[in-house]
């Protein structure tokens, strides 16, 4: 079982790219790649959830969906989400 969780920038966050954002997981301990399909995905290193961004015309990032796993911890997730956090993204509750 998965769900599918929005995250978007709060309205002082300063701009960052898909690549700065997974520069800021590998940091925290979160090792991942960057993937293209139709838009940019970050997928981590021993874990189901990933996350697919929306990027805006300027090359910023502009919204992530996690696509979050039941197989993964919890705690792994709230480590994604501390990560967010740290630039000024949050979760939006009850989106989808």
């Amino acid at each position: 079982m998965s769900a599918d969780l929005f995250i978007c920038p709060k309205e002082d966050a300063a701009p960052i790219t898909v690549e700065q954002i997974r520069e800021r997981f590998i940091s925290a301990g979160l090792p991942c790649t960057i993937e293209t399909h139709d838009e940019p995905w970050i997928a981590f290193a021993d874990h189901e959830s990933d996350l697919v961004f929306t990027i805006e015309a300027d090359g910023r990032a502009g919204s992530a969906v996690m696509q979050a796993s039941s197989d993964d911890d919890p705690a792994f997730g709230e480590r994604v989400f501390s990560v967010f956090e740290s630039f000024g993204w949050s979760y939006i509750e009850d989106t989808f």
